[in-house]
């Protein structure tokens, strides 16, 4: 392993003389992540032997650290830090941007809720001539499958008898719009199951539903969800699910249809003109912005005393769990301000699919407004056709971005457009649309 620019979001403090906590992006010539924060702070002591750079500043932590490859994909827009990791090298292996006051509020500041970010988590590999097969990365293991002692409140809840009290069980919510056949896969893996839509809902949205799941640690399930092997395709789901980031882990004593109608109260809400939406909580970050609004947070973790909630990352957990102190709140709140924060987070969306594109094509110099713009404009279409999922709506628009503005209509027998209005299910569309792709003629696949 070689050193190459790696870029974190950084928090500093000044020195006495100015102790204003400051954040900032910056730049490191290093080879892997321990070595990020090693390096940064050996350049900030040296400042005091009389080298330029940002003297009196003290690192507290970096968070969002990876190499600039990757930034490249996750923060297209912030292209100021991708200067940053071209300006640093052997002879020069720290560059800080501009700093500005960290005024923001942790995630963790609410008294009563309790979140808690563990680190350098590594899902399974393809664990090639293993045996026994791991099912949890060791680093997973406690957070998600460890029994905690029942509290005081659930042995009075029981009965005041600790032996009845249930051991804690492991769920996880999966977002089938991220898991291509979602259903079968649940239903091949032996394991209780529920979809938290209910009637009309659960029918015509089955593709891109959420479905509860019970784990087990020994099941093959449970070793799917939990690696990711770079050497296999990413959309083979049979093999490895961790890096679609499908879902939420709920640790709970409670029986899965127990939680189930409890998730259900959560899955619409109305904002404030009294428009519902679907509220996509099983998003983790999606989740982790909304626990801002107080009256939801409470809501959603009152399933039981215990409950806990764990948000997966690339390489880390966000665990979300009451303390204790003021967290009562039985009832879903019955309206929310939605509309920021799903532009935000469709932005942002879409701002790592451009991003990705155009970090996987380096030798086609593509502009990144470029292939947002026409990325954007074809999920929006897309999605009028009826292609509802996240995968065949990347899918759909990397063809956009490579083959032209409205390509379904430079198809010579009009085929691919007559696939597109048709009436087909959205899994058969896609699949009828990508056949007839794969059968045109080389000429149609010349990028504009």
């Amino acid at each position: 392993m070689t050193n190459e620019p790696w870029l974190g979001r950084c928090h500093f403090i000044g020195d006495d003389t100015n102790p204003e906590p400051l954040i900032g992006v910056a730049a490191v010539w290093v080879r892997d992540r321990d070595g990020f924060d090693d390096t940064l702070r050996s350049h900030l002591a040296s400042q005091d032997d009389g080298e330029t750079g940002a003297v009196g500043l003290r690192l507290l932590w970096a968070e969002d650290v990876m190499p600039a490859t990757d930034w490249m994909i996750r923060h297209a827009r912030e292209k100021e830090a991708l200067e940053l990791a071209r300006r640093v090298h052997e002879g020069h292996v720290v560059e800080i941007g501009p700093l500005s006051s960290d005024g923001k509020p942790s995630l963790g500041a609410t008294e009563w809720l309790e979140i808690k970010e563990i680190k350098d988590i590594q899902p399974l590999d393809g664990q090639f001539g293993v045996s026994p097969k791991k099912t949890v990365p060791d680093a997973l293991v406690a957070p998600l499958f460890e029994e905690l002692e029942p509290t005081e409140a659930e042995i009075s809840s029981y009965g005041g008898i600790k032996e009845d009290v249930p051991p804690l069980k492991t769920y996880v919510i999966i977002d089938a719009a991220k898991v291509p056949d979602a259903k079968g896969l649940m239903e091949r893996s032996g394991l209780p199951w529920r979809c938290l839509f209910k009637g009309d809902a659960a029918r015509e949205l089955s593709d891109v539903a959420p479905y509860l799941i019970e784990l087990d640690v020994a099941a093959d399930f449970t070793r799917v969800l939990l690696t990711h092997n770079p050497m296999l395709p990413a959309d083979l789901v049979t093999a490895h699910l961790w890096h679609r980031k499908s879902g939420i882990f709920v640790r709970s004593r409670s029986d899965i249809d127990t939680l189930v109608a409890h998730f259900r109260r959560f899955t619409r809400m109305q904002d404030e003109t009294g428009k519902w939406y679907y509220f996509r909580f099983w998003e983790p970050e999606y989740l982790l912005k909304q626990l801002e609004n107080d009256d939801l947070a409470k809501g959603l973790l009152s399933f039981d005393d215990q409950g806990i909630v764990i948000c997966p990352g690339d390489s880390s957990i966000h665990m979300i769990r009451k303390t204790g102190h003021d967290a009562i709140g039985s009832r879903a709140p019955t309206k929310l301000d939605f509309n920021a924060i799903e532009l935000d987070l469709r932005g942002k969306w879409l701002d790592r699919i451009a991003g990705k594109i155009v970090a996987t094509f380096p030798d086609q110099s593509l502009n990144f407004e470029k292939v947002r713009s026409r990325i954007e404009a074809s999920v929006n279409r897309m999605q009028g056709y009826g292609y509802k999922s996240e995968n065949h709506l990347i899918i759909l628009a990397s063809w956009e971005v490579f083959y032209g503005e409205n390509f379904e209509t430079k198809d010579p027998d009009g085929k691919l457009e007559e696939i597109c209005r048709s009436s087909l299910p959205a899994i058969k569309k896609f699949n009828s649309f990508r056949k007839r792709m794969e059968n045109l003629s080389p000429e149609f696949s010349e990028t504009d």
